[in-house]
């Protein structure tokens, strides 16, 4: 049989003959750490009845018999469910040449290893799903089986390493059984875990098959499904709990007729998942493996595609979670490959700025992966900012990040223009709650405080005009040295209303000419065209949805400075920090270099847009390269 890999026998039989026996799916869906069943975790049955809810337990008879094939793959659901799961339980499609690249990257300072402490290095895929990690058996987006020897999930690899060394059965299978013990997953969601615990065992019959040429007796079947129901649990990787075991009602597992009350009991607190050490031979609570600074309890690799994040109830905001899960990973591990969105390596997105930091100027932490087009992996996904694997290793220092450059191309053109970059754009950058009103709107018109909250009475806020209309005329006055012009969006176009002076707090800016320019543009892609600009005269300010560059005493200054924010040279640089859609920030513009916008200025501002940046590129000593890269690469602007 070993000349012939392409096929195995559970490709042609999967989870069928494994449901049928009973003890075997007895295992599979244990919870060694209730000492019940594992639950369904997701709602996406619950039509089907009272048993099937998220917090009941996965009974056999509910998907057996009558509901033989109830529980498949993701990818052979259909289409409304697989899109409903991805919104709501962060589930996600991850290609088998993204499962590869982590594998592989993680297993280069192991190819040494004798093959007994290679099978035992432990290796935990966290939020596992379906355990494409561990177990490669069919491709994640398509459904279509892999045969053995493609697979690139690392208990695939171990068994190929394991495949080519040993042949003796009894050896063989001594050496299985370690495999089992030292791989590991956790998982929320129940028909995802048990479809997990089912590609293990079933990818331990390819390869049984695949080296005998027979199906494995039984015993050695409970014993490796017993390893993979202990090492492969259910547990919501944010708390450690077992889900819905605090405060949720259970069957008592009676068979009930329609007539008959459910007989219930409570959990008073609620259960921390627990793991298996075999090494130590010892069951501990999960949680203690991030508190205790022990080596045996300690994984040599965690992987896996961690949710990304969650939506809070009462504002239905989106919170990242993903820093939560990379924290961890560096808790329990030597080694952590894990993909999540690249947001937080420009210092941009939800997370906190603190943390962006903290992983920038992490010397362990590495970037092996990045596109800035997250459907390139993710179909029909959009992540603003792109997406990002990196690698930690506590063992190793790879330098400080600092700075992350999206592309080879856009370091090397940053490198140069820092060598000579003097300042940067963000002096002149003002911030868009800079601009506040007066006491006076309130004490003319005290009753528009019930309006607005009271943090943001002196605000002006993008919804300004709304909010407080009387305070604002849509005609420009006779009289201007009395008003300011406010420019705003209202019913998805930009306007500019008139408010009187007395009601707008002094800024540095008023009596000067500037240029407005919309706090949020685009995606975050390099080079992406900017909303136009507006050149501002004096006496005009913004709402909160732009944000000001410059303090002029000429018209001219402005318009030089409009020409410069659409060359394609400024809005490069500007790709450097601007990894999302924001752009508020002062920071994000930090790459940008200042330039004089007089008429003295070595850059002719008379030019068109085309001129200027050729100008720029011979003033930063770009070459061929550098410019072809950006001429092909920004979008242009008039």
């Amino acid at each position: 049989m070993r000349e012939d890999n392409s096929l195995s026998l559970s490709d042609l039989s999967d989870s069928t003959n494994i449901r049928e026996n009973e003890s075997l799916l007895s295992l599979l869906l244990k919870d060694h750490t209730t000492g019940k069943n594992i639950k369904w975790g997701t709602d996406s049955y619950i039509n089907h009845g009272y048993s099937f809810r998220d917090d009941q337990e996965i009974k056999i008879n509910l998907i057996t018999g009558w509901y033989e094939g109830f529980i498949r793959p993701r990818v052979d659901k259909d289409i409304d469910l697989q899109l409903e799961r991805q919104r709501n339980k962060a589930e996600v499609f991850t290609p088998s040449w993204v499962i590869k690249l982590q594998v592989n990257a993680a297993l280069k300072d192991m190819e040494k290893l004798p093959l007994a402490d290679f099978i035992q290095t432990k290796w935990l895929e966290i939020t596992c799903g379906e355990a494409p990690y561990m177990v490669n058996r069919y491709d994640m987006e398509t459904g279509e089986v892999i045969p053995l020897k493609d697979r690139s999930g690392f208990i695939d690899i171990k068994f190929k390493k394991l495949n080519k060394k040993i042949e003796l059965e009894e050896e063989w299978l001594k050496l299985a059984v370690e495999i089992y013990k030292a791989s590991y997953g956790y998982e929320y969601q129940g028909d995802s875990l048990l479809l997990a615990r089912e590609n293990l065992i079933l990818t331990f019959i390819d390869n049984y098959f695949y080296m005998f040429g027979a199906f494995p007796k039984e015993k050695i079947l409970l014993e490796i499904t017993k390893i993979i129901s202990l090492n492969v649990f259910q547990m919501d990787g944010l708390t450690y709990e077992v889900p819905y075991s605090v405060g949720g009602l259970e069957e008592s597992g009676t068979q009930l007729n329609l007539f008959e009350e459910i007989e219930t009991e409570e959990y008073i607190t609620p259960k921390l998942a627990n793991i298996k050490l075999w090494g130590v031979d010892k069951t501990i609570e999960f949680k203690l493996l991030s508190e205790r600074n022990d080596t045996e309890m300690k994984f040599d690799v965690v992987i896996g595609n961690p949710p990304y994040q969650m939506t809070t109830e009462g504002n239905n905001r989106d919170v990242p979670i993903y820093p939560y899960f990379m924290d961890e990973a560096y808790k329990i591990s030597n080694k952590a490959l894990l993909i999540t969105p690249a947001r937080f390596l420009s210092d941009a997105g939800q997370t906190k700025s603190s943390w962006n930091q903290e992983m920038l100027n992490n010397p362990h932490l590495k970037v092996l992966y990045f596109d800035q087009y997250s459907g390139n992996i993710f179909k029909n996904t959009d992540i603003k900012g792109g997406v990002a694997i990196t690698y930690y290793d506590n063992e190793k220092e790879f330098g400080h990040i600092e700075v992350f450059i999206r592309s080879k191309e856009l370091e090397k053109i940053t490198s140069k223009v820092s060598s000579i970059m003097e300042k940067s754009i963000n002096l002149i950058h003002h911030n868009r709650s800079s601009y506040r009103l007066s006491d006076m709107v309130y004490k003319d018109f005290p009753e528009m405080k019930n309006k607005v909250k009271k943090s943001e009475r002196l605000s002006i806020t993008s919804n300004i005009f709304d909010k407080l209309s009387d305070i604002f005329l849509d005609e420009h006055p006779k009289n201007l040295k009395d008003f300011i012009g406010i420019l705003g969006r209202q019913n998805h176009k930009r306007k500019v209303k008139w408010i009187r002076r007395k009601y707008i707090q002094d800024h540095p800016t008023i009596g000067k000419w500037k240029v407005f320019v919309a706090k949020s543009n685009g995606t975050g892609a390099i080079g992406e065209a900017l909303s136009e600009p507006f050149v501002a005269e004096p006496h005009m300010i913004p709402t909160q949805t732009f944000i000001t560059l410059g303090n002029f005493d000429t018209e001219n200054e402005a318009i030089a400075l409009n020409k410069y924010i659409k060359s394609k040279f400024a809005r490069v640089m500007l790709s450097v920090k601007k990894a999302t859609p924001d752009n508020a920030r002062k920071d994000v513009w930090s790459y940008v270099p200042l330039q004089n916008f007089q008429s003295d200025s070595d850059i002719d501002w008379m030019g068109s847009i085309s001129d200027i940046d050729s100008q720029l590129y011979k003033k930063y000593n770009l070459d061929n390269d550098d410019i072809n890269y950006i001429e092909t690469i920004v979008k242009e602007m008039e």
